[in-house]
């Protein structure tokens, strides 16, 4: 089964990541921001906060694709098509994980605020906290570390989300060098890729999955 962003099965073994970093940074009422596309990492942490984790607010940190943001500042439901930016995995205009949370928490406004970053904004960030702290983050961690920056009279837990190896291009840009790779990243670029092409159907979809579970 895939271990994909709507995924139940993702979903809850990514609660004890909140749990995990409350407990280690002895937090009681912290604001959580979270870099989002697909909405699955913060739809974990609304599960985590009605468990009993003391959050106070979560900060749904999105790029270009707004349409989240824009919902929760009294807009229509997330719609149209996505945006291209450097923070790619967040290149989502319709969320698969919003009805979800309309279910969970169909208030949402009371416990989520949304922002939203520029590419500039994201490049920016990068330089900024590289400079000032020595941490080179990825594009995505970035956008959230930006809208986090409103939030510095209380305390708050943002998420990271990738090695900013990953992101090389973005990090010349923003930089002008990239980060050396972990020794599994380089080793998984060097492996061998297999690709087989699909026709563009559910039928040949289900074709390929039964065959496999065959």
């Amino acid at each position: 089964s895939a271990a994909n962003s709507i995924h139940i099965g993702r979903l809850l073994p990514q609660m004890t990541y909140y749990a995990w970093a409350f407990a280690s940074a002895h937090l009681d009422g912290a604001a959580v921001c979270v870099p989002c596309g697909n909405l699955g990492n913060l739809t974990a942490g609304v599960l985590a906060a009605l468990a009993g984790l003391p959050v106070a607010r979560f900060v749904a940190a999105h790029n270009a694709n707004d349409g989240f943001p824009r919902y929760l500042s009294g807009g229509q439901e997330p719609q149209g098509a996505s945006v291209r930016t450097l923070s790619n995995a967040m290149d989502v205009a319709r969320p698969s994980n919003f009805e979800r949370l309309k279910y969970l928490v169909p208030a949402m406004d009371t416990l989520i605020e949304g922002c939203s970053t520029t590419d500039s904004a994201t490049l920016e960030s990068i330089r900024r906290v590289y400079d000032e702290t020595g941490y080179v983050c990825d594009p995505h961690t970035a956008v959230a570390l930006e809208a986090v920056r409103g939030l510095l009279d209380r305390p708050a837990l943002v998420l990271a989300t990738a090695h900013p190896a990953k992101f090389p291009e973005v990090a010349r840009q923003a930089l002008g060098w990239v980060p050396e790779a972990p020794e599994l990243l380089r080793a998984a670029a060097k492996g061998k890729r297999s690709v087989e092409a699909l026709e563009a159907s559910d039928t040949a979809l289900v074709r390929e999955l039964m065959r496999g579970s065959g």
